[in-house]
């Protein structure tokens, strides 16, 4: 067991070389995890990995949209600013800004397809970013290594997460190099760092 002095060490000690061209496979990735029991420190860990991530970063910036079914035909649209809506980042859905690239580990956030592995919390590899879908490799599950396709879906959080209700057109993925421990139930990882 080793402690660690702050976030970029730990960060290389759970995954050494990372910054390297080549060193992040499929078994290097799938072998390991950081813990956190808060998502603030899942997502500055996540975002501390992607910038040393080699490669080119990739941004999906999700369409907010209120929801204004109690309000007559009218009276509806532009009551909530966009921006406000992107500053709220529930946890039940995908960052309004969602930065990747080609070779990083991804988690999915909902259920899309459970009988070919496609469940909420299934680790995934990068393998083609495109404009309106993702090809990536399963890290995890009885469908390990199979190519899958994730397209960008309309989430909706939980009526109290939010100040108001509202839907976000975006990817239903996070980055995965670290995540809550919530989130790893069921995962098996050989270097854990917490």
């Amino acid at each position: 067991m080793t402690r660690c002095k702050n976030l970029v060490e730990l960060l290389f000690k759970v995954y050494p070389r990372l910054n390297v061209i080549g060193t992040a496979t499929t078994d290097y990735l799938r072998d390991r995890a950081i813990l956190s029991a808060r998502n603030d420190d899942v997502s500055d860990l996540n975002g501390l990995a992607i910038h040393h991530f080699p490669g080119e970063i990739h941004e999906y910036f999700g369409a907010d949209q209120a929801i204004e079914d109690n309000l007559r035909i009218e009276e509806r649209g532009n009551r909530i600013a966009n921006e406000n809506m992107q500053a709220l980042d529930p946890p039940s859905l995908p960052p309004s800004k969602l930065q990747l690239k080609k070779g990083c580990p991804i988690m999915l956030l909902r259920n899309l397809h459970p009988r070919d592995g496609l469940c909420n919390g299934t680790r995934l590899m990068v393998e083609q970013l495109g404009v309106r879908v993702i090809e990536a490799r399963l890290l995890t599950g009885s469908h390990i290594n199979d190519r899958v396709f994730i397209p960008r879906i309309t989430l909706e959080p939980t009526d109290s997460e939010t100040p108001f209700k509202m839907s976000r057109r975006q990817f239903p993925l996070q980055l995965a190099f670290a995540m809550t421990i919530n989130k790893s139930q069921g995962q098996s990882v050989k270097i854990v760092g917490i």
